[in-house]
């Protein structure tokens, strides 16, 4: 499944995916702006028909630079394996598809942990 969303999303260049993104985000920012943390989103492609409150995927715009303990280079179906807890992180970096870089890289083996799923 998430290797057919990954497949879904390629047809767009560099450039149209990012501009998608921004419109995406911007989008996301007016029709919410205003709303309490607690507000509940709908999000069925989670399945079960459960809502998230608001406050669980978090944008912001022009967010200011920060120092970062480690930096994520994933190819995209292995990231989500490791995300949703499909797979275990070292797993994914022996094969090549997470690479971890930055001041802490050993902490990208927590990512799993790391990432809030339904």
């Amino acid at each position: 499944m998430n290797a057919r969303s990954v497949e879904l999303f390629r047809g767009p260049a560099g450039a149209e995916r990012a501009d998608f993104l921004a419109e995406r985000g911007e989008t996301f920012l007016r029709v919410t702006g205003g709303l309490p943390p607690d507000t509940p989103v709908a999000v069925p492609w989670y399945g079960g028909g459960a809502p998230l409150d608001l406050a669980v995927a978090t944008v912001t715009r022009d967010a200011p630079p920060r120092a970062y303990d480690f930096r994520i280079t994933a190819e995209p179906t292995a990231f989500l394996l490791v995300a949703f807890r499909r797979m275990p992180a070292w797993k994914a970096i022996a094969r090549g598809g997470l690479r971890a870089g930055g001041r802490r890289p050993w902490l990208a083996t927590r990512l799993g942990t790391l990432i809030s799923t339904p």
